[in-house]
C-alpha cells in the first residue's frame, strides 16, 4: 500500500519535500520502499495539494499546516526587465546611426530630396518609438 511517509518544510528555500512509500508486510515484517520523493518550491503548493489528495484533506503529518506556512512566507516572483524597452532602445540607436549620412549630406549642402525624405521617415518612426517608450514599464511581473 502506497502512503505518505514524510513531509518536510525547508525554511531556507521555503519549499516542501514529500516522500511516499510502498508498505508491504513480508514474514510479519513491514518493508517500506520509497516510490516517490518530490521537492515542491513555494510556487508549486497547488501541485503538492493535488499530489497529496486525501492526505491533504485530513492533514496527514501536518501537511496542510506546512503548506499554509509556505504560502504565508511566499515571496513574489522578481520582476524581469521588459524586453520591449530593450527593442525600442536598440531601434532608436539604429535610427540615429541611419540618420548620420543624411544629416551630414544636408549639412554640407549636398543633400537632396532622398535625404530629406529619409530623415523625415526616420524621425517619424523615432517619435512614435519615444512615445511608446514613455509609457513602457521598465519591468514586468511574470
Amino acid at each position: 500500500m502506497i502512503k505518505l511517509k514524510e513531509i518536510v518544510r525547508f525554511d531556507g528555500t521555503n519549499s516542501i519535500e514529500a516522500t511516499w512509500v510502498d508498505e508491504q508486510t513480508i514474514g510479519g515484517e513491514i518493508i517500506e520502499t520509497v516510490t516517490r520523493c518530490h521537492s515542491y518550491d513555494q510556487y508549486q503548493m497547488a501541485m503538492l495539494e493535488a499530489d497529496l489528495g486525501a492526505d491533504f484533506s485530513v492533514n496527514t503529518l501536518g501537511c496542510a499546516d506546512l503548506i499554509s506556512a509556505v504560502n504565508a512566507a511566499k515571496v513574489p516572483h522578481p520582476p524581469i526587465p521588459n524586453p520591449r524597452r530593450a527593442e525600442i532602445l536598440a531601434r532608436l540607436e539604429k535610427i540615429d546611426a541611419e540618420s548620420i549620412r543624411a544629416i551630414r549630406a544636408i549639412n554640407i549642402g549636398a543633400g537632396g530630396q532622398f535625404d530629406a525624405t529619409k530623415l523625415s521617415a526616420l524621425e517619424t518612426e523615432a517619435a512614435a518609438l519615444r512615445t511608446e517608450l514613455a509609457s513602457c514599464p521598465v519591468e514586468i511581473n511574470p
